[in-house]
């Protein structure tokens, strides 16, 4: 039996899920990232030390650790906001592949983005910024962050991503703070708009 309202209700054209990858990213990295700012934030407003520093001056030894203590938290935010965002641009490749090649892809997303690439127009991302973007998170996830490593020969960190304020590591960390990670976001969403299909 046919339904009363027709098609209406019911689009017989399946909805593109990879339309909502900027909203999702939005909803779940972003706002987490915020949040844990505005938390870090509270924190230094409601338990920074105030000594006086006039009666005793040594007291600002305290007040640096405490800044650097801040700092690295907002470093770390950043840092778990970019491992989530390429996480999910990973996860939205191999879903991708899956529909247009069907298959989950060869293992890396390096090379699930190259084999869509070859099948799908080019987009804005290269595969080049996209290697920097996930050596960043390499470092991140097993090399707490260092501005080169080891791992299928030498890796350096594109200075984008590292923070060279920190006294203790004059070689630079990676650092991700709100503008690369809103540049990051626009450039991965903007792949994500190019393929859709």
């Amino acid at each position: 039996m046919e339904h009363p309202l027709g098609d209406t209700l019911f689009p017989a054209k399946p909805i593109d899920v990879d339309v909502f990858f900027r909203s999702d990213v939005e909803a779940l990295v972003i706002s987490a990232h915020k949040a844990a700012l505005d938390g870090i934030e509270r924190l230094d407003n409601e338990k920074r030390p105030k000594p006086n520093l006039h009666t005793n001056p040594e007291a600002q030894v305290e007040l640096d650790v405490w800044d650097q203590q801040i700092a690295d938290m907002k470093r770390l935010a950043g840092n778990m906001a970019l491992v989530s965002l390429v996480t999910f641009f990973d996860d939205w490749l191999t879903r991708k592949h899956r529909r247009v090649l069907g298959s989950d892809g060869p293992h890396g997303m390096e090379k699930r983005f190259k084999a869509l690439e070859g099948e799908l127009k080019p987009g804005p991302l290269t595969a080049d910024a996209l290697r920097g973007i996930k050596i960043a998170r390499d470092s991140i996830i097993h090399h707490q962050g260092a501005p080169a490593f080891e791992w299928n020969g030498s890796q350096a960190v594109n200075e984008r991503f590292l923070d060279f304020d920190d006294v203790r590591k004059p070689n630079g960390q990676v650092g991700i703070s709100d503008e690369v990670l809103s540049e990051v976001t626009q450039e991965l969403a903007a792949q994500v708009k190019t393929w859709l299909k």
